[in-house]
């Protein structure tokens, strides 16, 4: 399992990014503002359209902005200003693991607190909202639909909290746009050349999913040649597990990650070539491995020894395609 620890080595954070990086960064940013801003216009007029300018549409604007004040506060004012240096600070200075132990205190208060503010504005909704909004109890059943819509929308400001607290991790950590639904391609293997299959390049641009492609640092220089996100390198041990179980699959060499797929029983196609599936397999039942088994395999060789290398170069990127679209392991989860 040594390859795994190297694998998910941790990245020298105190070198600086390069400037590209940063600009590829804020227009990304920048982009998905841009996103949000045109598909708020949308729900504005969605809004409109559905419940028009009576005691309704006074009565959500109420409420919403009962718990929207208090979001400005906890989710994307003070909170968001003072968390994010700090967060960064300590992933620079202290590392990822301090870093997370930083965010994990900060949410456990804000969930005790912010429990506490909720309930807070469950039981005193009748009051804040004939602060906010006086004159409503003259209308027959406008105050008390208010007052209802208050107590159902409270429970908005923890999760918005939340959600602002994981997206200033993120953003420190320099993670934009991940997709939801992604595959995982782990093209490295700390043993040799004759384990590394050579086809991932082909097999990535012919996927239908989004790649995300994982390895060591040494391994960051052969996965910038391969369509997907590049993040060889740049994860934590820790990390890399998270993003092997949050993919919808997995395509890897024998290698560290790839035991580390199987632990995890995330679908996956093992390639093999100089080793054989039968001394090290991946031991899950979600696990599908392709191997030649050749004449003059298993060699256990670090480079291939008569300078062919059929062992990898014939097991083409059809026969993964194949598999992915043929087993029902990876047709059950989306592939």
């Amino acid at each position: 399992m040594t390859s795994v620890v190297k694998d998910g080595a941790a990245p020298d954070r105190s070198s600086g990014r390069g400037a590209s990086s940063s600009i590829r960064a804020a227009g990304l940013i920048s982009s998905l503002t841009l996103l949000s801003r045109l598909l708020g216009v949308v729900r504005e007029q969605v809004f409109a359209a559905l419940l028009g300018a009576g005691l309704h549409a006074d009565a959500f604007q109420i409420a919403f902005r009962i718990p929207n004040l208090l979001r400005d506060l906890f989710a994307e004012g003070a909170l968001s200003a003072a968390f994010v240096p700090t967060y960064t600070r300590t992933l620079t200075e202290q590392g990822p693991a301090a870093a997370h132990r930083l965010a994990s205190r900060l949410l456990t208060f804000l969930a005790v607190a912010l429990g506490l503010v909720v309930l807070a504005g469950i039981a005193g909704a009748w009051p804040l909202v004939t602060q906010l909004a006086p004159g409503f109890d003259a209308v027959p059943g406008k105050a008390e639909l208010t007052v209802r819509l208050t107590r159902l929308m409270m429970p908005f400001l923890p999760l918005v909290s939340f959600a602002a607290v994981a997206m200033g991790m993120l953003n420190a950590e320099e993670r934009f746009g991940l997709p939801a639904r992604y595959a995982a391609l782990c093209p490295g293997a700390e043993y040799g050349p004759a384990k590394r299959w050579p086809h991932f390049k082909e097999l990535a641009e012919r996927l239908d999913l989004p790649v995300v492609l994982l390895g060591s640092p040494k391994e960051r220089a052969q996965c910038a040649a391969i369509k997907g996100r590049n993040l060889a390198g740049e994860t934590t041990l820790d990390e890399a597990i998270e993003l092997l179980a949050l993919a919808q699959y997995v395509v890897s060499n024998d290698s560290g990650l790839m035991h580390v797929a199987a632990a995890l029983r995330r679908p996956q196609v093992a390639l093999f070539g100089s080793s054989s599936p039968r001394h090290t397999p991946p031991l899950s039942d979600k696990a599908r491995v392709l191997w030649l088994g050749l004449e003059c395999s298993p060699c256990y060789a670090r480079e291939c020894p008569l300078g062919h290398f059929r062992c990898m170069r014939e097991l083409t990127a059809d026969r993964v395609l194949e598999k992915l679209g043929s087993d029902p392991v990876f047709r059950e989860n989306g592939a």
